[in-house]
């Protein structure tokens, strides 16, 4: 008798990319000038990340995509979520008050 099961393997997604929310060009502290809006860019490897790749859900803005932000120390914590297109994969990233 032949049996007509089959076994499924799980198959992972597993991120291969790591990625960091980064003020960027902060030529003052945002924690003394709360409502100035400095810069904010989402790093992998330290090179900025660009949208033609990934696509961009940002915390503060959710109909902006891009992949930089302009955000002030009051408005913190900010979080982007970042998908990378080709793989469907998913990283998040916060920064907050505490950077400074």
């Amino acid at each position: 008798m032949t049996s007509c099961s089959k076994e499924e393997g799980v198959v992972e997604n597993r991120c291969e990319f790591e990625i960091r929310l980064e003020p960027l060009f902060c030529s003052f502290n945002p924690a003394v000038s709360q409502d100035e809006l400095f810069p904010t860019a989402v790093l992998s490897s330290e090179v900025m990340l660009t949208t033609p790749e990934y696509t961009f859900d940002w915390s503060n803005d959710p109909e902006y995509s891009g992949s930089a932000t302009l955000v002030s120390y009051a408005e913190l914590p900010l979080t982007v979520t970042v998908t990378e297109i080709a793989s469907g994969c998913t990283v998040e990233a916060t920064l907050d008050q505490t950077y400074w």
